[in-house]
């Protein structure tokens, strides 16, 4: 059986499939069939396995399958809530365009499809009225060919859309962007398939996906993430498909292409400090925006930059480089660095790096990527962590804090780097006067005017040691008020 919740047009109505297709309009409390037998009603008895008819004498009588002769597939029409498409496993594929009241089984309008194939899947379109994909699965007929086909007018004619799927594995799913009507996605046995031209041709998604069936393939409509679950291998996402639903043969006949991204939230991050849980934990993604974009083979974009604007003010700049092909780039919410340091961040590697630039506010920005003298441009969107409330003037006040902290950063490390050789010169000059023939009145008085000016660089280090570094700026960072007093 299929069980189907149809939220397109009335949350409150549920579909479940049995040979008939029943409704509920009250959240389940109640039923009606809304359908006749959909089904070939075949006795399975009749039917040979490995050439023989079921006797008492079978050990495997039915392969284990519970019943035969039941709905597999269903979809609802996405324009009109009257508009119903069911499949059968027992190869039926019905129609209905009056809410059930007359069905018609089209299943002959279909070309190459072997009786009694198993319908695998129904997807109707987001975009155009009357187009439905449908997928067949024939492995249990010992048929491993791929069958998908589309439908432009309710099912009344079909057309296959199999270009570039591999011959030998069978299909289990398709679906279809929704945004964009020319980007689908199939699943079969051996992992996921997309196209950008609506079906003409297929090409197979690899990167560290496993060799392993696919039973589903969901695309998350505000996340715009591609799901997947595996047949045995877990559940597999693919964050924010934006540079598939851009895609086109146009990208690809263009030097390089930037892509857009979804909104960035700026998330207040937290552990069990300063221990990791002990229970297994999966990484979280990366704190910021993914910056994607294509360049064209033999383009050279070793020069190439990644920009950030407020308007006309640059906030931050990237030197990214590029290699033929899709390249990504994150942006970490931060404007440009005081200074460039090596390592991670303070407190176990929690808060920024020295020298970071503080987060910016939220707001629209622009992103300008530049290769060979040209630019494209496209909006990335900064939210707050939804779980923080602050006033926009507290916001504002605590970044100006911020920046100007962060003014002080490079002066502050200069100094700081001046104190250091200063304190190796007197080092050296302590070396020098032990190693020198005076007399005992000269050596106290430098060794006393030594030790006067390391007692001022120190005191000096220590006022440069909270001027402009990271750890204020990520102390400011972990909350949303005004800064305190003592903070400014």
């Amino acid at each position: 059986m299929v069980r189907r919740r149809v939220p397109q047009h009335d949350r409150a109505t549920i579909y479940l499939g049995g040979n008939h297709l029943f409704r509920s309009t009250d959240r389940g409390m109640n039923w009606e069939e809304a359908s006749p037998d959909l089904t070939k009603q075949i006795d399975r008895d009749t039917l040979e396995i490995m050439g023989r008819v079921v006797t008492d004498e079978t050990l495997s009588d039915h392969d284990g399958i519970a019943s035969y002769g039941n709905i597999t597939a269903f979809a609802e029409s996405k324009h009109s809530p009257d508009a119903l498409y069911v499949g059968t496993d027992d190869g039926n594929l019905q129609v209905t365009l009056d809410g059930g009241a007359s069905w018609a089984n089209v299943i002959d309008r279909v070309p190459g499809v072997p009786p009694r194939t198993y319908v695998s899947r129904l997807e109707t379109s987001y975009a155009a009225d009357g187009r439905v994909y449908v997928t067949f699965d024939g492995h249990r007929n010992d048929d491993y060919a791929p069958y998908a086909y589309v439908s432009e007018d309710h099912g009344a004619s079909w057309r296959q859309i199999t270009a570039g799927l591999p011959d030998g594995w069978s299909v289990n799913v398709i679906r279809e962007h929704p945004r964009n009507p020319n980007l689908l996605f199939i699943g079969n046995e051996i992992g996921v398939y997309m196209s950008i031209d609506r079906g003409e041709s297929w090409a197979r998604m690899v990167n560290n996906l496993p060799v392993a069936a696919v039973d589903d393939i969901a695309i998350h409509p505000r996340e715009n993430d591609l799901v997947v679950g595996t047949h045995g291998r877990s559940i597999w996402i693919l964050d924010d498909i934006t540079p598939l639903e851009e895609m086109s043969a146009d990208v690809f006949a263009a030097d390089f292409r930037l892509f857009g991204a979804r909104r960035g939230t700026m998330w207040s991050m937290g552990m069990d400090w300063p221990f990791q849980p002990a229970t297994f934990i999966a990484p979280n993604p990366a704190a910021g925006i993914p910056l994607r974009y294509y360049v064209g083979e033999g383009v050279d974009a070793s020069g190439a930059s990644l920009e950030v604007l407020d308007g006309d003010e640059v906030l931050r700049t990237m030197e990214v480089g590029g290699e033929a092909g899709m390249n990504e780039v994150l942006w970490d919410f931060r404007v440009d660095p005081a200074f460039d340091a090596a390592g991670g961040g303070g407190g176990f590697s929690r808060g920024p790096p020295p020298g970071a630039g503080p987060r910016v506010l939220p707001g629209t920005y622009t992103v300008r990527l530049t290769v060979g003298g040209e630019s494209q441009t496209t909006d990335v969107g900064v939210r707050l962590d939804p779980r923080r409330e602050a006033s926009r003037a507290a916001l504002v006040a605590r970044q100006d804090a911020m920046l100007r902290a962060h003014a002080l950063a490079g002066p502050a490390r200069d100094a700081r780097e001046r104190i250091g050789a200063m304190n190796n010169r007197l080092a050296d000059i302590r070396a020098l006067v032990d190693d020198a023939e005076m007399g005992d009145a000269d050596r106290e008085r430098i060794e006393a005017m030594a030790e006067e000016i390391s007692g001022e660089l120190e005191e000096i280090g220590d006022d440069l040691g909270d001027v402009g570094g990271g750890a204020g700026i990520s102390q400011m960072e972990g909350w949303s008020g005004e800064p305190t007093a003592d903070q400014l």
